[in-house]
């Protein structure tokens, strides 16, 4: 069984937590718990679900807006035997919402302090872009190329994609 823990207006899982209804600060998506399959309002740090419960959590952009990531990673580690988080990643600026910002490793490594297996990987079609004609052409300029880089992920984006499991 699956949960999405932070589900928004877009649930995922068999089990969909959120601590918003009807509307969220953090999106553009209304709630509608009438909507939702099993949804339960409830917070990241103090989840109301028994030990062992879930195969898989999935958390995809709330630890950023978490007060305190550690105390939410450690109760889902308590409630699921594995985790697939997705979080933000902007090189460029920070969001003014979040609360937390993390790299690749910073990630890894909150992360290795509860599963001992975590594997981490960039997620953005930047990646694919870079492989097009015109990015090749502009890589060969070595003036540009790192500014319209910086430009594009700032417009594209960049997630950082985990799993973990025990």
């Amino acid at each position: 069984m699956i949960i999405d823990i932070g589900c928004g207006g877009r649930p995922k899982g068999d089990v969909n937590i959120d601590l918003f209804y009807d509307t969220s600060p953090h999106t553009v998506f209304k709630i509608d718990p009438r909507e939702i399959r099993n949804f339960i309002i409830a917070d990241a740090h103090h989840l109301p679900i028994r030990s062992n419960s879930f195969d898989l959590a999935i958390c995809y952009h709330i630890l950023e807006h978490l007060i305190n990531p550690a105390q939410a990673l450690k109760e889902i580690r308590r409630i699921a035997k594995s985790v697939f988080i997705k979080i933000p990643n902007s090189p460029i600026r920070e969001h003014e919402k979040h609360l937390y910002t993390w790299s690749e490793t910073s990630i890894r490594n909150l992360l290795s302090l509860y599963f001992s297996h975590v594997e981490t990987w960039i997620d953005s079609s930047i990646y694919d872009l870079r492989k097009s004609r015109i990015m090749r052409l502009i890589a060969k300029m070595r003036v540009l190329s790192y500014p319209i880089l910086r430009i594009m992920r700032r417009i594209i984006g960049l997630e950082i994609c985990a799993y973990a499991y025990s």
